[in-house]
């Protein structure tokens, strides 16, 4: 039973041999956390449906549906992860706001977690309970416009090829960084 409470008065009802009838009453941070449970059970279901169709569309070598249902998946991953920005924005001094932002990092700009940050109570973000959540989060901010870039080096196989951060101050530059192969979780 998912459960998110707090000091509220809150009552447990339902039949407690059958745990999917158990509700959980009177705890305004449980109905907000059932909104984020809600949001992601409608992109699970979505992402479920898909994967069938996935798999038929590789197994047939169908390259064009392949593309089709990616790029129609990153659209609909942009949107779940806009509805939980939205709805975070609406308590972000709630912990689970905070959790929703860092959890959806991967598909939201720096500058989108910066403004985010920017609204967490300061009270909260000295709260230990979110520690390592706000350290990923103040990470991410750095990146945001108008921060200067942190320091860096590329190393090439040719020493006069080394990129810096210092090296590429007053150019306009592109650093593009790919993941390499991983055959182990490094």
């Amino acid at each position: 039973i998912d459960l998110y409470m707090d000091n509220s008065n809150i009552k447990v009802e339902g039949d407690y041999v059958a745990l999917d009838s158990v509700k959980v009453k009177g705890s305004p941070a449980m109905d907000y956390y059932m909104k984020f449970a809600e949001i992601a059970k409608v992109h699970n279901d979505y992402v479920k449906s898909k994967l069938s169709e996935l798999q038929e569309a590789q197994l047939a070598d169908d390259s064009v549906k392949v593309d089709a249902i990616f790029e129609e998946y990153l659209v609909r991953q942009k949107e779940y992860v806009r509805n939980n920005f939205d709805l975070a924005k609406t308590r972000p001094g709630d912990m689970i706001s905070v959790f929703a932002v860092v959890n959806n990092s991967s598909f939201s700009t720096p500058d989108e977690i910066k403004a985010f940050y920017d609204i967490i109570p300061e009270d909260v973000k000295v709260d230990p309970r979110i520690g390592e959540a706000l350290t990923q989060m103040e990470k991410i901010c750095k990146l945001s416009k108008g921060n200067p870039v942190p320091e860096f080096t590329l190393y090439s196989y040719d020493v006069e090829k080394t990129v810096t951060n210092d090296s590429l101050k007053g150019k306009t530059s592109l650093v593009y960084i790919t993941t390499p192969d991983v055959k182990e979780n490094d």
